[in-house]
């Protein structure tokens, strides 16, 4: 797949991995960034002025549709969808105040990347060459301890990216994205092995420019590998990763 000449559209990409892609993309191709933080977008759009931002909160249905409307008149169309909004909660699944975290993450990780795609989908099939690229993570394969619904949205992002990969086949490509620990805002307090965002944005890149649609990056490759010969291990694996704060 070409990497240039794109309209795209990144949902959270006002900061972490979502701007680094945004970064990534935006010399050869037309960019808009989404995110609920203006003033997060103004900062972005100030240091790379030729990004086009819009206040989105992904979990809103009449707020998702008129931004996915206003980027595609925006930008004349829309080719490659970016889901990259998403949220990160430590808690113990007992704590009072666990069900509405878990609901969070449920409806930003998962719900929210589900209707982006949705809407974005009558624009993508009139591209010439469209994508959908959905951020998943290591813990899609191995979940992580006190991390138990986010490791389960993204699960479904990555059951998700597989099912479309093969109804849309022929039609739009669809890229899965599954790194390690990414060293963001949302994981600041947690002390392990990161890899930096623009790591991941120009691994997304290389994998799009080879069409190799599902993407490892970091320590996930052998976690992948692991988990196909003992499950368990894989799981161990990520625990002690997650624990060796």
């Amino acid at each position: 797949m070409r990497t240039n000449g794109h309209k795209v559209l990144v949902t959270g990409g006002s900061a972490g991995i979502g701007l680094a892609i945004a970064r990534e993309l935006m010399n050869e191709n037309a960019v808009a960034i989404a995110g609920r933080d203006q003033a997060k977008l103004n900062e972005a759009v100030r240091d790379n002025p030729s990004l086009h931002a819009h206040v989105l909160d992904v979990t809103d249905q009449e707020q998702a549709r008129q931004t996915m409307d206003d980027v595609a008149r925006e930008l004349g169309g829309l080719s490659i969808l970016v889901n990259s909004a998403g949220t990160i909660t430590r808690s113990d699944i007992a704590d009072a105040d666990a069900a509405a975290l878990a609901e969070r993450d449920l409806e930003t990780n998962f719900i929210g990347s589900l209707r982006m795609t949705r809407l974005a989908l009558p624009y993508l099939r009139e591209a010439e060459d469209a994508a959908i690229v959905f951020l998943s993570s290591v813990v899609a394969i191995a979940p992580a301890p006190g991390y138990a619904v986010y490791s389960a949205t993204k699960a479904a992002v990555h059951s998700l990216a597989r099912s479309l990969r093969h109804e849309l086949s022929g039609e739009i490509r669809v890229f899965d994205v599954l790194p390690t620990w990414v060293n963001t805002a949302s994981t600041k307090d947690l002390a392990v092995s990161k890899l930096g965002p623009e790591a991941v944005a120009h691994s997304l890149r290389r994998a799009m420019e080879r069409d190799r649609y599902e993407v490892l990056i970091g320590t996930a490759g052998v976690v992948a590998l692991v988990d196909r010969v003992s499950p368990g291990l894989a799981d161990v694996l990520v625990a002690r990763a997650t624990r060796s704060a």
